[in-house]
């Protein structure tokens, strides 16, 4: 059976792809948010690491370089996903 419960989603306040603690300082920030609706965009986790390019979660979320890229949402009608540099400052998306 497929769970076609709606998702909700949170934001924390924004930052560049330099995250203390890398993907596990990204669930840390996540943790302990009050779930309600995302704002209008921000970086959402991928865990890409795909090689011979450049969109790798901003190596973990532990770079804000801007060589490196990762997955954002990028707000307007249509909104879509994007990727942008890791020195972009940006909300971190959660999603339960």
């Amino acid at each position: 059976m497929i769970d076609i419960r709606p998702m909700r989603f949170a934001f924390v306040a924004a930052t560049n792809g330099q995250i203390t603690g890398g993907y596990a300082g990204t669930k840390a920030l996540c943790e302990g948010v009050v779930m309600g609706v995302a704002p209008e965009g921000g970086w959402y986790t991928t865990a890409a690491n795909a090689p011979n390019t450049t969109l790798q979660d901003c190596y973990g979320w532990t770079s804000n370089s801007s060589m490196v890229e990762a997955a954002y949402w990028q707000a307007g009608s249509p909104a879509y996903p994007a990727t942008d540099g890791c020195q972009s400052s940006r909300p971190v998306l959660c999603c339960d």
